[in-house]
């Protein structure tokens, strides 16, 4: 299958090692992350050696959620930049976005909360209204 080479370059902008490929045998464009991997192919005198290796690994599958057969297109791209966590500098910088997430959630939800009580209060309004009078008069 071509590749258009404008999604090629989309790809390489977001990381000059991600590469798109066909897979024959599913019929499905992949996404793959060229690297290198170090591996120990021994030990002589307690000295261990390396080997460095060039290998593709492979990101994602494009698809469908039905699995059928999708075209390249900025819906692959979207899907990269949310699943990319080595965009942050550290740890400490995902996590921050990750409690910055989790604290506006919880402000929305406490909103809604708030909301809702206010609404059931004015609702009831009169009945508790009422109670407290009948609590009085019962002294």
């Amino acid at each position: 299958m071509i590749v258009d080479k404008g999604f090629v370059k989309q790809l390489k902008n977001l990381d000059k090692d991600l590469d798109v490929n066909w897979d024959s045998v599913k019929e499905r464009f992949q996404i793959i992350r060229n690297g290198r991997v170090v591996k120990r192919v021994g030990t002589i005198d307690g000295e261990n050696f390396m080997r460095i290796e060039n290998k593709a690994h492979h990101i994602l599958t494009v698809e469908n959620e039905d699995e059928s057969f999708r075209k390249l297109d900025y819906r692959v791209i979207d899907q990269l930049k949310e699943s990319d966590t080595q965009r942050y500098d550290s740890l400490n910088a995902l996590v921050g976005e990750m409690e910055q997430y989790e604290d506006n959630f919880k402000l929305q939800r406490d909103k809604r909360n708030s909301y809702a009580v206010q609404e059931l209060t004015k609702e009831n309004f009169h009945r508790i209204q009422d109670g407290i009078e009948e609590l009085r008069s019962m002294r």
